[in-house]
């Protein structure tokens, strides 16, 4: 008697949410996403879909969720302003899937630097402001991080911090990262469960008509 085993493959699907409950919220979010050699490239990619996915359930629009791009290494080059006439669903996508890796150092400091520049340059009163920075938290390259997260906390602003990799700074991701509810004061995680619990993030920052709540599901 010949025994046959079948091994079955099965590969996780994004899983989509019905986001109208954030068809009239408006926040500000800013992506800073870590191109540097540590984040390594496969890493890279997985945090593209991952944030591609997120951008996918928000109600982008200029006077709706303002979606603004960095991408860092050695230095940090900004790829979408909050007032970019390029505040759709479909452009900001394609902008985050054209990012190309970097492979370089890693300079957190400029990319928060970026950051703090453009809420300061395109405001909105009373609006939420968010910061994702998905990172291994290897800053390498000065400007030091933490002083300019401290400023933007101090402004109002909420940052998260995303560990990427095996080789993560847990130091630098917890003087980084915001507590707002003095429950969490980081969030670190591999990349696919980004991706694979990219529907619980959307459903808190629908709920919480910002990203406030965004570290304490995922991080779960």
């Amino acid at each position: 008697t010949t025994t046959t085993t079948t091994t079955t493959t099965t590969t996780a699907e994004i899983p989509q949410v019905d986001c109208n409950k954030c068809s009239q919220t408006k926040f500000d979010l800013i992506l800073a996403i870590d191109s540097s050699d540590s984040i390594g490239e496969s890493n890279f990619e997985l945090v593209k879909q991952a944030s591609s996915n997120l951008v996918e359930q928000l109600d982008v629009g200029p006077n709706k969720v303002r979606v603004g791009i960095i991408e860092y290494g050695t230095d940090a080059v900004v790829f979408n302003t909050l007032d970019s006439a390029l505040q759709t669903k479909s452009s900001v996508i394609t902008i985050i899937q054209n990012l190309v890796w970097f492979d370089s150092s890693t300079a957190t400091g400029k990319a928060l630097d970026e950051a703090s520049k453009m809420f300061t340059n395109f405001p909105r009163s009373f609006v939420p402001k968010s910061i994702v920075l998905l990172t291994d938290g290897a800053t390498n390259v000065a400007p030091d991080p933490v002083p300019i997260a401290e400023t933007l906390k101090s402004s109002g602003v909420d940052i998260f911090a995303v560990g990427i990799g095996d080789s993560i700074n847990d130091n630098e991701l917890t003087d980084i990262a915001s507590d707002p509810k003095s429950v969490f004061k980081k969030l670190v995680l591999d990349c696919n469960d980004l991706v694979l619990k990219v529907d619980e993030i959307v459903k808190t920052a629908c709920d919480s008509f910002s990203l406030v709540n965004y570290a304490e599901i995922v991080s779960m």
